[in-house]
């Protein structure tokens, strides 16, 4: 009995055997392996696979950090200069020269105490997926630590905030509008168009989306150490066509 399934899963050909060995593998990664991995590293999440190009260096399009050049620091050292840190100093920084979409990311856990400027972190926000992104700066308030980040590829630290519309629903839940208008004397969340406004962190009842100059280390999942390049386009690609097929919400366990 044990050499018949040893041979069905390690010499058959068939679509069932290749079938077997998938499922197989991917309990063991996820359920084994993973875990294991967040147990040594001291983070829940201890590999992230990058789904965006918000870190590289490369123009998009002619485009970085909202100018068209393609030089990184002609383009983007301006932002830095302003919050002292000199092109010297970023070199000294991990990931000088930034990762991009698809590179798999090394995790380990991290505080207050061992997360710095320039360090790149990993963290929560309600954005649907966790954001990587650069520390350029922190500040203390009230005895709190928090971090200002910013993704090396964009031009500004991102503070999107949105307003929540209990009388409509969107994707299951409450939706969400970036832009607002007053009506009858009250604040109203609508779409962006003429006559709106954006909603920022001073309209009455906004909530953060995602507020880089307000990071706290509850938000933090770790800080990255080491990269893969590339290999992340494997679950880019599936989750990708798990969302085209309707399975959006399937493809968040992964």
């Amino acid at each position: 009995m044990f050499k018949k399934a040893w041979d069905f899963f390690w010499h058959d050909d068939s679509f069932l055997s290749w079938l077997v060995n998938v499922v197989v593998a991917f309990v063991t990664i996820k359920y084994i392996f993973y875990p294991l991995l967040a147990l040594i590293l001291g983070t829940g999440l201890p590999v992230v696979a990058v789904i965006s190009g918000s870190m590289e260096h490369s123009p998009d399009n002619g485009i970085l950090c909202g100018v068209q050049e393609s030089d990184y620091w002609t383009a983007c050292g301006e932002f830095y200069e302003n919050n002292n840190i000199s092109q010297e100093r970023f070199q000294e920084f991990i990931f000088p020269k930034g990762f991009n979409r698809g590179d798999v990311m090394m995790i380990q856990g991290s505080n207050e105490h061992n997360t710095h400027i320039g360090d790149v972190i990993v963290f929560q926000s309600n954005k649907p997926y966790p954001v990587i992104h650069r520390v350029v700066d922190t500040f203390y308030e009230d005895n709190t630590k928090f971090y200002i980040t910013k993704g090396d590829h964009n031009q500004e630290v991102i503070r999107e905030y949105a307003l929540l519309d209990t009388r409509q629903m969107c994707n299951g839940g409450p939706c969400l509008y970036a832009c607002y208008q007053e009506l009858q004397g009250a604040i109203q969340p609508s779409l962006c168009g003429p006559g709106t406004m954006r909603v920022t962190p001073q309209t009455p009842g906004a909530i953060p989306i995602l507020d880089e100059a307000r990071i706290t280390q509850d938000q933090v999942i770790g800080k990255a150490y080491g990269r893969i390049p590339f290999i992340g386009y494997v679950k880019i690609i599936f989750v990708e066509i798990l969302e085209r097929i309707g399975l959006g919400r399937l493809a968040q366990a992964f």
